[in-house]
């Protein structure tokens, strides 16, 4: 390994998840302080900026309060404010790596992350957050709090260090010190000091310190990150060592070099589980950086990661080697910070840059995306593809018609120059791949076609927005390819020598990741409910309307139809009144104070009168039997069978029936003694179903919804919604206790009655005369007297039996057969046919007297 000198020095290693919800959050957080010192606001001091100001943007101090509880620790309270959130919409949230907020002027805020800033708990999605609490594991006494990557931090560090688990796997990390020479070996337990949490390192984390942990002058700090953790190497002076030394125990994972990275990987599955990246150092230098922009930067360099194997799969030493020359120059600030990368597969956003002075080099694993006119690299440019946008395929989760009004791609710049050049943003025309992108495969062909978005002067270090809307909606529409983006420095020469430095997808302080915010109205769709509905002449009826989605920004509505000859509707308030028969389309427009929404339904008229008067309680007879349909045995409950039965008066509390016509068109049948139980045509058989009290159509189920086919006062015919059946009597017979079947609509016992109680006269009684003598063939008219005269069904039922020596079949009835009843009230003509007694009988067909 090489040797080099060391100075007061910060050496960053950072073990990150490869492929899996391992997040390394964008985040959305504002340079607070000098790199690695974590200098921000108080907490306290935070929400009283947030509350001085929030008058115009929250209606209460609890609104305020709900939407801070629901923050997730890559935004701000400044953030938010800002931004003008005022609810954040969860429901929303298509996956874990979107964050999405309401806005008080209407629109939709959505961060898109690059990694899963949320995790999966017992089924319940929760905010990771960074922050340090006590652990109860065995030999630790520290954990980060929420996330479902666990990172656990021991009291002192010995024969524990930082340990990762997460999905079965498990590795742990130990400092090394050199002790004797050449020899290595752990610390023992407790020759270091204890651990000090140390709150906000980071705006979002909260870091572990061991002061010691190296040696002398060399301090270690642990700071969790969304997809495990990051170690810092502190030298608070420089002692003549360059090389700092660690265990690392990987419990079956084996650590392999691929293509200058440093990976575990999962032998089974061939698949990196943890990247190790490369060695970022840089100095404490705050001001404008010296020299031409351009030139060798003196307060930044790269130094080495090596491995020694000692048992394959289970331990390994791992050395970060910083270069001797950059510890011991003069112009070196100290402290100074070894800050490696991590490179996670990222599934939404990836970058890299490609370089002229080096034209067959690849970037991909930099920390650092370089743009501009550099003194050995030439033109620089930076390539940033959106990934899940590629080919139309929206992501997150947006539908077609989605509004986008912005989208900004947020980078931070790490270089410190006076300059203020302009950075262009373009719609990259050609194709690349972030492993294989160069300058001499990539510059020409991104370049040629593309199309300009829009333009961005950078200055001093800090975040910087590019507007890409134009690109964003162009990737939205279907079939269309995603190139990506390119940046490009507006000139690039050696005369101006414009150059930055950007944070890449692969920056190992999160804080300072590149982001999306994207602002959106969602399609606002009008729905006017119901939207189809049946009325009869000089009828009134007003609609309810409803947006989607939820909580849009709605205006005044504006209403009209298509034929005020046959509806006519109040523009301002929706009210829709039938004049004549026909149908028309009614309208209603909403202006979002985005765009407009339009939202329509159909209206078909009816002359004469509705055949069933809506809220009124009927008795419902079958026309063939004429008997009432009856809650079988009078068990009104849910799920219970109605069929045909006799009418008593001490029946006639559960044999009436409430109909109502939903505006639809459709009516829904309850029963009178009980509201809420209604006829459902949801079996083979007639039956009640608890469909609630509602009587919007839309909560009424299509079961429990029926067609009335016919004219008020006559014969109707029952069809449900759902199946398309109607009803009659099994066996179109006529006796009580018969069922109530659905369909068979040929048969001639599908006709009913709607006949109100108190126009309903039941029959008490029936006589004829008695004997009656016939010579055989001979004839009689027979005339039933049925009681009283004005019964409201006039109809017997007939039947007959032989008695003695004579037989059912000693007599004939012109026109009726056993078992049927009259249509009116005419009488019949008798045959005898042969010689005995027979057995004449009358019932009153709706009592069964």
């Amino acid at each position: 390994m090489k040797k080099t000198g060391t100075i007061a020095l910060i050496c960053a290693l950072a073990l990150s998840l490869m492929n899996a919800p391992a997040a390394g959050a964008w985040a959305v957080l504002p340079d607070g302080g000098t790199p690695g010192h974590g200098v921000h606001m108080a907490q306290g001091e935070q929400t009283a900026a947030v509350e001085e100001d929030t008058g115009l943007l929250y209606e209460d101090e609890e609104a305020l309060s709900r939407l801070l509880g629901e923050l997730p620790s890559t935004i701000t309270e400044a953030q938010a404010e800002e931004a003008g959130h005022i609810l954040r919409l969860k429901e929303e949230e298509p996956d874990l790596n979107t964050v999405i907020f309401q806005n008080r002027d209407g629109t939709r805020t959505a961060y898109q992350y690059a990694y899963p800033v949320k995790y999966i708990e017992n089924g319940t999605i929760k905010d990771k957050s960074n922050r340090i609490i006590s652990s109860d594991k065995a030999g630790y006494a520290y954990e980060n709090e929420a996330n479902e990557i666990k990172t656990y931090y021991p009291e002192r560090l010995g024969n524990k260090g930082a340990r990762l688990e997460y999905g079965g796997y498990a590795v742990e990390l130990m400092p090394q010190i050199r002790g004797g020479g050449a020899a290595y070996s752990l610390f023992g337990g407790g020759s270091l000091q204890a651990a000090q949490v140390i709150e906000e390192i980071t705006p979002a984390a909260d870091g572990v310190h061991y002061s010691g942990a190296l040696g002398a002058g060399a301090a270690l700090r642990y700071t969790p990150t969304l997809t495990g953790f990051k170690e810092d190497i502190i030298l608070s002076s420089y002692q003549g060592e360059n090389e700092f030394s660690f265990v690392l125990k990987t419990n079956g994972l084996l650590l392999e070099e691929t293509g200058g990275n440093w990976y575990l990987i999962d032998e089974d599955t061939e698949e990196a589980v943890i990247e190790l990246g490369e060695i970022y150092i840089y100095d404490s230098f705050s001001g404008i950086t010296a020299g031409a922009e351009g030139g060798e930067n003196v307060h930044e360099t790269y130094g080495e990661l090596g491995a020694e194997e000692i048992e394959r799969g289970e331990e390994y030493i791992i050395t970060v080697t910083a270069p001797e020359e950059y510890l011991e120059a003069g112009s070196t600030v100290y402290p100074v910070y070894i800050d490696p990368t991590f490179n996670v597969v990222s599934t939404y956003i990836q970058d890299t840059h490609i370089s002229s002075g080096y034209p067959g080099n690849n970037y991909n694993t930099s920390a650092l995306l370089n743009l501009g006119y550099g003194s050995s690299s030439k033109s620089t440019r930076i390539l940033s593809r959106i990934t899940s946008l590629s080919n139309g395929i929206q992501q997150p989760g947006w539908e077609l018609g989605v509004q986008v009004d912005s989208v900004i791609y947020h980078m931070y710049c790490t270089s410190s120059y006076t300059s203020n050049p302009y950075v262009d943003v373009y719609r990259a025309g050609a194709s690349w791949s972030t492993t294989g992108a160069t300058w001499s495969n990539a510059s020409s062909s991104t370049y040629s076609g593309a199309v300009l978005l829009s333009s961005t002067q950078v200055g001093n270090k800090g975040w910087y927005e590019f507007d890409i809307t134009g690109a964003y909606n162009y990737w939205l529409t279907p079939g269309m390819t995603n190139n990506g983006l390119l940046f490009k420095m507006r000139v690039e020469s050696s005369t101006e020598n414009y150059w930055r430095q950007f944070a890449s997808a692969t920056y190992s302080d999160s804080s300072k990741l590149p982001y999306l915010t994207v602002v959106y109205n969602e399609p606002v769709s009008i729905e006017i409910n119901p939207y189809s509905m049946r009325l009869y002449m000089g009828e009134s009826y007003r609609p309810a309307i409803s947006a989607t989605p939820s909580g849009a920004a709605l205006g005044v509505a504006y209403w009209s139809s298509s034929n005020t000859s046959v509806a006519r509707v109040n523009s301002t308030t929706g009210e829709i009144t039938a004049v004549g028969a026909g149908t028309a389309t009614i309208t209603v427009t909403i202006y979002t104070g985005v765009t407009t929404a339009t939202g329509s339904c159909s209206v078909s008229v009816f002359s004469g009168t509705p055949p069933a008067v809506m809220g009124e309680v009927y008795h419902i007879f079958n026309a063939n039997s004429t008997k009432p349909i009856s809650p079988r045995e009078g068990n009104v409950t849910d799920n219970g069978q109605v069929a045909q039965e006799s009418y008593r008066p001490a029946s006639a509390g559960y044999q009436k029936w409430e109909v109502i016509r939903l505006f639809n068109g459709y009516y829904v049948i309850r029963s009178a003694q009980n509201s809420n139980m209604a006829l459902s045509g949801a079996g083979t058989l007639l039956k009640l179903s608890n469909i609630g009290g509602s009587n919007n159509y839309s909560d009424v189920p299509m079961e429990a919804q029926w067609t009335l086919s016919g004219s008020a006062g006559s014969e109707l015919n029952l069809t449900a919604r759902s199946s398309g059946k109607g009803i009659c009597i099994e066996g179109d017979t006529v006796w009580a206790g018969e069922n109530i079947i659905m369909g068979s609509v040929g048969s001639k016992s599908k006709g009913f009655l709607f006949i109100r109680p108190g126009d309903y006269v039941p029959t008490t009684g029936v006589s004829l005369q008695n004997p009656i003598y016939l010579l055989k063939n001979g004839n009689y008219i027979c005339m039933p007297q049925i009681t009283p005269s004005n019964a409201t069904f006039r109809r017997v039922i007939w039947s007959w039996e032989g008695r003695g020596s004579g037989s059912e079949t000693d007599i004939t009835m012109q026109n009726y057969a056993w078992g049927t009843s009259t249509a009116s009230y005419t009488g019949t003509i008798v045959t005898g046919i042969n010689e005995g007694v027979t057995w004449l009988r009358a019932y009153c067909s709706d009592t069964n007297y």
